[in-house]
């Protein structure tokens, strides 16, 4: 489907991307495959998606650390011409990106130890609210919190007990595997294993960030998500998607303005000098960090690539 005109405005759309770019991540893999068409919006009495919008799409599923795109769009709604325009764009994202590491730093626990417990069984159709009070409240909080970092342009991944189980402490930073990560959000309510509690807990005390959610002191997205880390955008922007990359020692940042209104504002990198490249024309040009801060603007549906200086 044509997920850019909802992404940011639903809790849910980040979870199709999550699941299988950190299932790829944990693996060791590298490929992620999407199957996107506009069928939901035509279904609707919509017309079909603008180009920009399909870039928007591919760019927002890119962000997440997504490679390979099986299209189910009509070719007769569009033009030879944009179709070109839009494999040449794809062909640009992956070309800066397929062979860069996915690096969230921020890890997102998946509560399905909990909710094993929890599950009751029902006749009628499955739904949150024929589940106990306890897995309403965890899975509440789980969207919550996913939709809040992406909101707040927080890559993250997804965990569960058993690799949490297995992570190590070193220093303030946990280990998982080859991926190391700078703090851990936990939706309310949840019981972790001993093991995985005692990786969190050594984590936590040599200073590591653990975010415990708490519906009841929530007053708003960036109070909870500031708590991990800062927002790296200024001023904040909710429908601008970030993804987060590493190649050949270099950072590569990706930006996704999901919304129909330019952007206009600054974000926060390591110093150095930074170059940006569009995907939709294949420019590159200097892109200079003063003071640790980019200028960006976006055009609306725009994604740009930055990339930074060896080292970073």
């Amino acid at each position: 489907r044509d997920w850019s005109s909802d992404v940011c405005s639903s809790d849910l759309g980040w979870r199709t991307a999550a699941l299988p770019a950190s299932a790829a991540l944990f693996n060791g893999g590298r490929r992620v495959m999407t199957e996107v068409s506009d069928f939901s919006q035509k279904m609707g009495g919509q017309a079909p998606a603008s180009l920009a919008a399909m870039q928007a799409t591919a760019a927002w599923q890119a962000a997440w650390g997504v490679t390979d795109f099986t299209l189910y769009y009509r070719i007769a709604d569009r033009s030879r011409d944009e179709y070109r325009a839009y494999c040449d764009y794809v062909g640009r994202l992956n070309a800066a990106l397929k062979p860069a590491r996915w690096t969230p730093e921020t890890l997102l626990y998946y509560p399905v130890y909990d909710l094993w417990s929890e599950y009751k069984p029902v006749a009628e159709p499955l739904s949150l609210g024929s589940q106990s009070p306890r897995a309403q409240r965890i899975v509440q909080s789980f969207e919550w919190l996913g939709g809040a970092l992406q909101r707040r342009q927080i890559p993250f991944a997804l965990v569960d007990h058993e690799r949490l189980a297995g992570a190590k402490a070193e220093g303030a930073s946990l280990r998982c595997g080859d991926h190391v990560f700078k703090a851990v959000a936990l939706p309310a309510g949840v019981e972790l294993p001993q093991a995985a509690d005692a990786a969190l807990r050594q984590f936590a005390a040599n200073g590591g960030c653990v975010l415990r959610d708490d519906p009841a002191l929530r007053t708003g997205w960036s109070a909870a998500t500031d708590k991990l880390r800062p927002a790296p955008l200024a001023p904040g922007a909710e429908e601008i998607a970030l993804g987060r990359f590493h190649r050949e020692d270099r950072e590569v940042l990706l930006l996704v303005n999901l919304s129909q209104k330019p952007y206009e504002g600054t974000l926060a990198v390591a110093g150095g000098a930074w170059r940006r490249m569009d995907p939709a024309s294949g420019a590159i040009e200097a892109a200079p960090a003063a003071e640790g801060k980019l200028a960006v603007s976006l055009a609306p549906r725009q994604a740009l690539i930055y990339t930074g200086a060896p080292g970073r």
